[in-house]
């Protein structure tokens, strides 16, 4: 995994804990821009089905650990991102007994003692003592969570923008990560029909194809809640109208930069608001998930 230059790892640990196998965390290298290469290593699992439930678990935690404890943990999507010639890979097994594999950003899942992996090394320096990184870890991994596809999503865009130096970058990522955690509901039964109703009206009238296609396409849309009314829904639900409104006032900002080009060079105190927010709406969202897990 890769960390924002804030995680103090400075030698191997192993982490215990419950129904869940040890961890081994060393520290890959080190990166000039600060950021830190970090491996999480868990061995003598049954099968490889295992293994990969176990990784993606653990990817979790770490993204969860990354986001909601505001480390910055960017865990890859477990894509390698080196490639090796038939030939040299069938002369690495024959003088060392090995598969030759690259090294991989994410969850990478073999053999005990029958893979080589070559990569590239990394350098930076850290802050933040690795007592708080296993803290927050255990907390996660002892939660019996499913994440959804949006928690995910919204948890990995919060830990990109703890990568991020740029006040704006991080603004619009948070926004976004919120956005990606409302789901839109499509709207009821009488306003389908009139929309029903529109279409093909717009379908009859005498206008240009492509002006029917436009508007059609913009009914169409129609049929589900805003990207607004979603975000009120999440919000009112699981914390308050305060917060709601609040993260309108900062969407409107969003919207008034990405759209009209203003508030360049203005938007830390904002930043560091839908940071509160977005952590605030995920770890609200996250429990209620929890509450729903069978035991």
């Amino acid at each position: 995994m890769r960390t924002a230059p804030r995680l103090k790892i400075e030698e191997a640990l192993a982490l215990t804990i419950a129904n869940f196998p040890e961890i081994e965390i060393t520290r890959s290298g080190e990166h000039d821009n600060g950021e830190k290469w970090i491996i999480f290593k868990c061995s003598g699992l049954s099968s490889k089905e295992e293994a990969t439930l176990i990784g993606q678990k653990l990817g979790d935690a770490l993204s969860l650990a990354g986001s909601i404890g505001r480390l910055g943990i960017d865990i890859g999507h477990s894509i390698a991102n080196l490639q090796f010639s038939t030939a040299i890979e069938t002369k690495i097994f024959a003088d060392h007994k090995r598969k030759l594999r690259p090294e991989i950003h994410g969850l990478q899942v073999y053999e005990e003692d029958s893979v080589a992996i070559i990569g590239l090394e990394a350098r930076g320096e850290v802050s933040v003592s690795n007592e708080r990184l296993s803290d927050s870890l255990m907390n996660w991994l002892s939660k019996d969570l499913k994440l959804t596809d949006r928690q995910r999503t919204c948890s990995a865009l919060i830990n990109d923008s703890l990568f991020s130096t740029s006040s704006e970058t991080q603004f619009i990522l948070r926004v976004t990560a919120v956005e990606a955690l409302c789901e839109k509901d499509e709207r009821g039964k009488d306003y389908q029909q009139a929309i029903s109703w529109l279409s093909q009206a717009i379908i009859e009238a005498t206008c240009s194809e492509d002006t029917k296609a436009s508007i059609l396409n913009l009914l169409d849309n129609s049929r589900q809640a805003s990207v607004r009314q979603a975000c009120k829904k999440k919000f009112v639900s699981l914390l308050s109208p305060k917060e709601f409104k609040s993260f309108d006032r900062l969407y409107s900002l969003r919207s008034k930069f990405i759209h009209d080009g203003l508030g360049r060079g203005t938007l830390q105190h904002a930043s560091n608001e839908i940071l509160e927010l977005a952590t605030s709406l995920l770890d609200a969202d996250l429990r209620l998930n929890a509450v729903r897990t069978p035991v």
